[in-house]
Formats: structure tokens, sequence, C-alpha cells
């Protein structure tokens, strides 16, 4: 009668663990389908399409989310824009229309990037990071500055040492590797590190040289973003997180080339409605 109720009670507990995992896996399943607008079109904003291999909308929303630029995006089934199914790409996204050709999407915003982190007893190399930059010179903050940009932050804010430490906890110093293993080798015992915040930039109709800004980085290749990173890289920023086409411009508005300076003045020549460029 033990081993019955002990047999009954481990079958309950199975029974109960199998539970939580069905829902686990039923409640991801209900967020991706509330995540996919299935009949739901969303036209406008296009900066690329193309035909798919297979018709599955996962691969038109994994490659927006593998594209900077790409704000939202919709899935065209087979036999309505041809014989294949077609991803459409957008940098902004339009409003729902509802269609049953059609299974859209938004880009999921990322998680934001930390502006500031602490770091006690800071290590590198499997040792405690040593109070000098280099041996017994540059101490205290560009020791500390170094380890926040190596760690990906623009510098530190904040900082404090811990004294006498290298007999017991080997230090390393950052800017030659050496080691310091004696009593009067310092440590640190906390570093703050920060990012800079600083907001996007737009250029609407941007122009290089006098000229509007042309599609492409070189000639008819690399047009886009690449063009559009290389207007921001000029500009003193990093790169391009968003762009709008400008199209056949070039009879009334001629285009610049940015790398080569040359001049597109034909109706055929594409240039820019806008970039905005992050720092």
């Amino acid at each position: 009668m033990q081993f019955s109720a002990i047999a009954q009670r481990g079958h309950h507990l199975a029974l109960a663990g199998a539970l939580v995992v069905l829902l686990a896996l039923l409640h991801a399943a209900m967020s991706q389908a509330q995540a996919m607008e299935w009949g739901v079109d969303r036209p406008g904003h296009d900066y690329r399409s193309f035909n798919l291999a297979a018709p599955n909308p996962n691969l038109c929303e994994s490659q927006c989310t593998a594209e900077g630029q790409c704000v939202a995006w919709t899935y065209v089934n087979p036999g309505v824009q041809g014989p294949q199914a077609r991803c459409w790409l957008k940098s902004a996204a339009p409003g729902p229309v509802r269609n049953n050709c059609c299974v859209s999407g938004v880009k999921q915003a990322a998680a934001p990037t930390p502006q500031q982190q602490t770091f006690n007893h800071p290590s590198i190399g499997g040792n405690r990071l040593d109070w000098c930059r280099e041996w017994a010179q540059n101490c205290g903050k560009p020791a500390a500055d170094a380890f926040c940009r190596q760690a990906g932050f623009q510098r530190s804010s904040n900082f404090s040492q811990d004294p006498d430490i290298g007999a017991a906890q080997a230090t390393q110093v950052i800017g030659t590797g050496q080691i310091c293993n004696q009593n009067f080798c310092d440590g640190f015992r906390r570093i703050t590190c920060v990012r800079t915040v600083a907001g996007n930039r737009t250029f609407n109709n941007p122009r290089s040289g006098g000229y509007r800004l042309d599609w492409c980085r070189e000639w008819a290749q690399n047009c886009g973003k690449p063009a559009a990173d290389a207007f921001c890289q000029v500009k003193g920023l990093s790169r391009a997180v968003n762009f709008a086409q400008a199209t056949d411009i070039g009879a009334s508005h001629p285009t610049r080339i940015i790398t080569s300076g040359q001049i597109c003045n034909q109706a055929f020549c594409d240039g820019f409605r806008s970039i905005t460029c992050a720092p």
C-alpha cells in the first residue's frame, strides 16, 4: 500500500512537470503568433524586396532582424506577386492593412545597452587589475579608463583603490601585461564605467560636395546602407541606423558619389531622402 502511494505520487509529479513544460511551449508559440500579424499587409516604406527560398514568413522576419535599417517587414504568399513567396523589408513601420495575402511584423526593440556598470574587484587575464596602466606610471584613472574601454565603455566615472594586495592576489598591468605579486602591489576595489549618452542625428536631403548624396557609395555599387554609413562617418558619427531613398532625382537634383566625387545628372539617378546616424 505504501509503495503504491509513493508510485502514485511520483506519477502525479511527472504529470505536473509535463504540464509545466507544455504550458511554457504553448506560451512561446502564442508569443510568436502574436508577434506575427497574420492576414495583415503593411504597405509602404520599402527599401528592398526579394523572393524567398521557401514559403515561410519566419525567413522574412529573420532577415529583417539581421538588417540594422529594417524596422518592419511583410511576407507575401506564393502566387500573389509571382510563383514564389516574397519578402518586403521596410525602413519604417507603415500602418497595418487587413489582407489575407500577407503576414507582417514590426521588429522587436532590442534590450537597451546599459549606460553604466560597476565592476567589483575588476580582473584581467585571470589576475586582479593593477592600479597603474603602465608599470608604476599612469595610475588610478588612466588604468580605470583603459579597463572601461576594454569592457566596451567610454571611460570610468568612479573607482576606489585596493592597496597592498599583490602578495595574496597578483595584479596585472593592463598596458603591458606585467604581473605584480609583491606586498606593495595595489589594485582596484571597484570601477564604475559609463557610456556617453548621445542621440541619433537625422539629415534630410543629405548632400555631398554641394550635390545631393548619391544612393551608391561607388558608381552603381554598394548602394543604400554602405553609402549611408560612409556619409555618417564623414560627419564624425559611427553608422546609419535608418535611411530612405529618393528615386529618379538626378535630372533635377544631380547626385554625387561620396567616395569618387562622380556626378550623376540623369533621370535614373537616385539619392537619399533622409539618413539617421548613430553617435
